[in-house]
């Protein structure tokens, strides 16, 4: 009531501005924790006053949007169960209330079509990308609470954007929502990174709730301490207590501390909420409201301690003596007239009109990538880099006493650690021990236990950077400097019509009459991939791909012809021709005397469990094909091509 009073009626006289009325920003309500916060912004939002809760240390994990989160992407990936599918719709992700829920029971086209919606947000998933479902998730079918709406939608959407950074590593969706949940449990024993920390809401004029520790430094105008009253009697049964020593104020730890301890502890509470009651009185500008009321544990409470009183009857007389005219003074809030809690007035008179959009968007520009034209599937945001996700997630055929090369587990993970392991280390002098021991953090799964297989590991990429490459070099000879890692690449597409032409340009690369490629109709926007490795060798610049692809459990299955079937099988062909074409871009912009018959060295796609030295596979080479370089480089132009 009184900070509706302040915002209805009162004025502040600000140096920079003269007089002028209280604003919500103006306002600062400190509290202990979050637990008070939370007590202070309910009862805020009761009275239709909105606050903004200010803390560095809260984890957007912990968020109810989090647990709601997780129960809405489990019913998608789980809509065949009944309870699972229920439980999502019943988040504000879906927002059906009971109400709804009900009719879904008895209603079979109204649950058919519920099933329907879901089902094609999981096919969105599986098909274009966690961030495509989740966007149009977000946007047909959430219901934020009204009373709260700023904070569910700042909160989901950092959700959303820690999911996204973390399906570039975790593919598959059901290796997401395990993250996803690991995360949470983490989150409730550690702090957390930097990027789960909570954001905050617009604070420009909402008041503004904030921990004693956080307002270390700062002042407001108006500053409330709604629970100095609030005191905790020390416990006798405390198992841990930390304090300092009497003698030489050594910090000390100690379990299960005996009556001494105790006492000292207690006492050192004691001055830190003393302590922090002085932080917070000293934070006001213009105005400090010392709230108290009767609590149980009144005695024991900062306030008290600082007057010394045991009562709260005492506490009063001990006011009112120090209370001085023009200076302090007592307010009964129970006192307030009710019409002191009218909603301060709107100061615009005429209601906001909606924008008008006059604009056209253009819905065939789209970002698209190797897999998308390859799969005919449009994307929604960033490609991922290639991980050999078409291969089963299965051991290999070699049994348990084989080669790691072999029996390492199929699918994007092994594709992840191997890919990782090369993009972190420096060839020629490579850190095995520490490279190993940091993927073993990361893919547990595919490296428990650690003891038996990093040894055999570090042997096999021994092996690996040892092993011949066509152009003479070894991955062991190439020093950092003469290597670009995982390089990002993006460019127009202005090709009008596709259909036909790439297949076409891939025709005649293979020497082959026909190629059957699912092409989009027209292909305008930006593509964007991801290259494993760029090397400089004698001159010359090759694109490389790292390829964990099983061909069978023998060096000798990764030799010619198998190795060029599982190009054109997966079409890798035309990822690699994509490649070239960006360094061909690249170093045209680069190199002031770029000649591609020179420089251009070609591809190696190295199939990473065939490579060793004097093994008679394990890379595939194909020299430059300029002419099919630049019919794609005229192609994504929008010139007419001839293959």
């Amino acid at each position: 009531r009184e900070i509706r009073r302040l915002l209805a009626r009162a004025r502040l006289d600000d140096e920079k501005e003269g007089e002028r009325p209280v604003r919500p920003g103006d306002i600062a309500i400190l509290v202990r924790d979050r637990n008070e916060a939370a007590v202070m912004q309910q009862v805020l939002r009761d009275h239709r006053l909105n606050a903004v809760y200010l803390s560095a240390r809260d984890n957007v994990l912990e968020s109810p949007e989090a647990d709601s989160l997780f129960m809405a992407l489990n019913g998608i990936l789980d809509l065949e169960d009944d309870r699972a599918l229920i439980a999502a719709l019943a988040t504000p992700w879906f927002g059906y209330d009971t109400r709804a829920l009900y009719r879904l029971q008895s209603d079979e086209h109204a649950w058919a079509e519920a099933l329907e919606d879901v089902a094609d947000l999981r096919q969105r998933w599986l098909n274009q990308g966690f961030m495509n479902m989740t966007l149009r998730l977000l946007q047909r079918h959430a219901h934020p609470d009204p009373v709260r709406h700023e904070r569910m939608l700042t909160n989901s959407i950092h959700l959303l954007e820690l999911l996204q950074e973390a399906s570039q590593k975790h593919h598959q969706p059901r290796a997401l929502v395990h993250w996803f949940q690991q995360a949470r449990e983490e989150a409730n024993t550690a702090r957390g990174s930097e990027a789960q920390q909570l954001r905050l809401e617009n604070d420009a004029n909402l008041i503004q709730i904030v921990t004693l520790h956080g307002a270390k430094g700062l002042e407001y105008p108006v500053v409330f301490l709604p629970f100095v009253s609030y005191g905790r009697k020390p416990s006798d049964k405390e198992l841990l207590v930390r304090y300092h020593d009497r003698n030489d104020y050594s910090a000390r730890q100690v379990l299960n501390p005996d009556e001494q301890e105790l006492a000292w502890y207690a006492e050192e509470q004691a001055a830190e909420e003393i302590r922090l009651l002085y932080v917070g009185a000293t934070r006001a500008e213009r105005r400090l409201y010392l709230l108290a009321a009767e609590f149980g544990q009144f005695p024991f409470s900062p306030l008290a301690r600082c007057f010394a009183v045991d009562s709260f009857a005492a506490l009063n007389e001990a006011l009112r003596a120090h209370a001085t005219e023009g200076c302090a003074g007592l307010l009964d809030l129970n006192e307030l007239p009710e019409a002191a809690a009218e909603a301060p007035r709107d100061e615009v008179d005429d209601p906001p009109q909606p924008a008008r959009f006059n604009g056209r968007i253009e819905r065939d520009w789209w970002l698209s990538s190797f897999s998308a034209l390859t799969r005919n599937a449009r994307h929604g945001g960033l490609s991922t880099p290639d991980r050999d996700q078409d291969e089963p997630e299965t051991p290999g055929e070699a049994d348990e006493q084989g080669a790691l090369r072999f029996t390492l587990a199929r699918g994007a993970e092994a594709g992840n650690l191997l890919h990782d392991l090369l993009e972190w280390m420096d060839f020629p002098d490579p850190d095995l021990d520490n490279l190993i021991r940091r993927a073993a953090e990361r893919y547990p799964m595919l490296l428990d236990p650690l003891e038996d297989k990093g040894s055999e590991l570090a042997r096999w990429v021994r092996e690996i950077l040892a092993a011949p490459l066509p152009s003479g070099a070894r991955l062991a000879d190439l020093p950092w400097h003469d290597t670009l890692r995982e390089s990002a690449f993006y460019f127009p597409m202005h090709s009008g019509t596709a259909r036909g032409r790439l297949a076409a340009i891939l025709a005649r690369h293979r020497h082959e009459s026909e190629v059957f490629l699912a092409e989009p109709t027209a292909l305008k926007g930006m593509l964007h991939g991801f290259v494993d490795l760029i090397y400089q060798w004698q001159g010359r610049f090759y694109v490389v791909d790292y390829k964990s692809t099983f061909l069978g459990d023998r060096l000798s299955d990764y030799r010619e012809p198998w190795l060029t079937e599982s190009i054109r099988k997966s079409f890798y062909d035309l990822q690699y021709l994509l490649y070239s074409l960006a360094l061909h871009r690249y170093l045209r912009t680069r190199l002031s005397n770029y000649d591609p018959r020179r420089h251009l060295g070609g591809v190696e796609y190295l199939y990473l469990r065939g490579m060793a030295p004097g093994a008679p596979g394990g890379v595939y080479h194909c020299p430059p094909d300029i002419e099919a370089i630049e019919a794609l480089d005229a192609f994504f132009t929008g010139q007419e091509v001839t293959p």
